[in-house]
């Protein structure tokens, strides 16, 4: 199977826009703030001990996968922005997990100093793997980097793997609790070019969920043996969760393990451990060739789309086990949306693409990128969002089915999963712009970048400028010179376009989402493309229950929303005509500098009164403005609406 390829982020950086401005909030206050808390929590502590250092216990935040994530933010800071400091520290860091790294590979600093005998005993709770994954990522992130032992760290690790891990004698037949791990190995087998990196990650793909006649399910066995062995799981009992759930998690789907993964037809379970798994699917798939595997991430990624997706880009209806509903179940006000469940459908978008260049791919990822992924962040880049509701209503915030949901974000949180997955999303961004294969380019996400790609004529050099997603004017110029086809992705919700090549309109025709231009071209020949960026409605399925009789209101890929502090209270009784004219208004001095979208609008009016009564309230005339929903709660704290009754 002949795939799209990325580009490394030593050949492609972005330049400016939108994009530059959140990677320098990443290096300026993400990765120092990060890498601060580590330093004053417990993982630097838990580490230093695994290394055979004395370090006072402390009682901190300690959580060492996703230490390894931020370890992967700071090496792409690094190739950003040259830092002394933070490379002092990375570089201790890694010296660290090389002490502490045990002689067949292992490394996981809180086992190897709190529980050596217990590795790998409960990979159904542990998240052993998932955190030896991340570990993997990071110190890939810091030998591209150029910090030293950073990529020999990360192969032990593959290597002992391989080892412990397979249908041999001696081998565990088991995989870990939470996907990630096959993530890591593919990226490993790439960096590397061993086989055996890839051998491992397939049998992790394959062997999940099997079972039948002279092979027990590996969670059974597990849970059985501990049991028989010590008297109890060692890490986790399944039956401590509510009896509602029991069947649901007795069946595994939370685990992705209910089914092999050629079976698996609709996602369900625990939202980032089902995106993380179809990447892994999507990963071997591409790379053998696997047209089965390669089917069954099709249908899941189609059942997705069919009634699983907000309108933000994310998933993940369920808040008591973070994970994904039934089909057009989309509650605004309860539903969990994980900022690490975007980045992960934003991950398994990209590989679908990667295998099946089409542009629905590109568009669920700019739908997940620039709203999801980035409302998870304050603009400060200190305060994050774990949930990303799409209504709140602080009043109700005490229930407890919203107990996960909040009206301002928090400064870290007992599981900072998703601050350092923004952060390496970030640090990483230049690489899902624009993709290449021996005929051509891919311009999939729209950035002011500057790249060289290796196609079959030759060396290409490039830049793209373009102030996306504000305004629609891309401009992508040629350095090089050569015959292959430029392909733009024009986004599904762009009602016009245009495409010039140096000032003379081009017959480009569009196939599967892209707008494709083959010719030889010379360097600086410039190709300006022109997509139709205006405020715009949104309409749900009537059979989406929440969502009956509302719209919202889009512009380019941005979801905007109404908040308390432009709009008053009760952001529930206002009515948007559809006759309504939507304004748009660029005020560079609000949120960093946004656009804004203002409507006549109607609201009821707050006249006191009885709780119930006979006759209807009144409704007064307003002007509703909307601000993009990434922004929200950067300001007062209060009321925040994404949807609007039509009137």
């Amino acid at each position: 199977m002949e795939t799209l390829r990325e580009l490394s982020l030593s050949q492609i950086k972005v330049t400016g826009g939108m994009l530059a401005d959140y990677q320098k909030l990443m290096v300026e206050e993400m990765v120092p703030y990060q890498m601060e808390i580590a330093k004053t929590g417990g993982e630097l502590d838990t580490l230093r001990r695994a290394a055979g250092y004395w370090t006072e216990e402390r009682t901190g935040p300690e959580q060492m996968s996703d230490f390894g994530k931020l370890l992967e933010a700071a090496g792409y800071s690094l190739l950003l922005r040259e830092d002394e400091g933070l490379r002092r520290d990375v570089e201790e860091i890694v010296s660290l997990l090389r002490q502490a790294q045990l002689a067949d590979g292992y490394l996981h600093p809180r086992m190897v100093s709190k529980r050596p005998a217990d590795r790998f005993l409960s990979l159904l709770m542990s998240h052993e793997m998932y955190a030896l994954g991340h570990f993997i990522e990071g110190l890939l992130a810091c030998a591209e980097a150029g910090v030293p032992g950073a990529q020999a760290c990360a192969e032990k690790i593959g290597d002992c793997l391989y080892e412990r891990f397979g249908r041999g004698p001696g081998q565990i037949c088991g995989y870990d609790g939470h996907p990630e791990v096959e993530l890591a190995l593919y990226r490993l087998y790439r960096a590397t070019g061993k086989q055996e990196y890839l051998d491992v990650m397939k049998f992790f793909v394959d062997e999940r969920g099997q079972c039948g006649e002279g092979h027990p399910h590996y969670y059974d066995w597990e849970q059985e043996r501990n049991t028989r062995k010590f008297g109890k799981p060692v890490l986790g009992d399944l039956a401590r969760w509510a009896d509602r759930h029991r069947p649901y998690w007795g069946r595994y789907e939370y685990f992705q393990a209910h089914a092999p993964a050629r079976q698996l037809t609709e996602p369900v379970g625990h939202a980032v451990r089902a995106t993380y798994f179809y990447c892994g699917m999507a990963d071997l798939a591409a790379e053998t060739d696997d047209a089965e595997l390669a089917a069954a991430c099709r249908r899941l990624w189609e059942n997705f789309q069919r009634g699983n997706v907000f309108l933000n880009g994310s998933i993940g209806q369920e808040g008591f086990w973070e994970g994904i509903g039934r089909a057009y179940d989309l509650p605004n006000d309860i539903t969990y949306n994980e900022t690490c469940a975007a980045i992960g459908l934003f991950l398994f978008a990209h590989r679908m693409l990667r295998m099946d260049p089409k542009g629905c791919y590109g568009d669920q990822m700019e739908n997940s990128f620039y709203n999801t992924v980035l409302a998870g962040t304050g603009l400060d880049g200190r305060h994050y969002f774990y949930c990303n509701p799409l209504e709140v209503w602080p009043d109700s915030l005490y229930r407890y089915d919203k107990m996960h949901i909040l009206s301002r974000r928090y400064e870290w949180d007992s599981v900072p999963c998703c601050p350092p997955n923004v952060a390496r999303l970030l640090g990483e961004i230049a690489q899902f712009t624009v993709l290449a294969r021996e005929d051509g380019l891919w311009v999939n996400l729209y950035g002011s970048v500057r790249g060289t790609a290796q196609l079959a004529c030759g060396e290409i050099p490039f830049e793209m400028e373009t102030r996306y997603p504000w305004e629609g004017r891309v401009r992508f110029c040629v350095q090089g010179a050569g015959r292959f086809a430029l392909r733009f992705r024009i986004p599904a919700w762009c009602r016009k376009w245009s495409l010039r090549v140096n000032g003379e309109t081009v017959d480009a025709p569009t196939e599967d989402g892209f707008a494709c231009v083959e010719r030889d071209w010379q360097p600086g020949d410039c190709a300006a493309l022109e997509l139709e960026i205006v405020p715009r409605r949104v309409y749900a399925d009537p059979r989406a229950y929440h969502l009956a009789n509302q719209v919202a209101v889009m512009r380019g890929p941005l979801l905007y929303c109404a908040e308390e502090v432009d709009n008053g209270p009760l952001l529930s009784g206002i009515t948007l005509p559809e006759d309504a004219p939507l304004t748009e208004r660029a005020e560079p001095d609000l949120l960093g500098g946004v656009v804004t979208v203002s409507a006549p609008a109607r609201k009821l009016a707050q006249d006191g009164g009885p709780l119930y009564r006979g006759e209807p309230p009144r409704r007064e005339d307003i002007t509703l403005k909307l601000i993009p929903y990434y922004a929200w709660a950067n300001r007062a704290e209060g009321e925040m609406r994404s949807t609007f009754y039509r009137g």
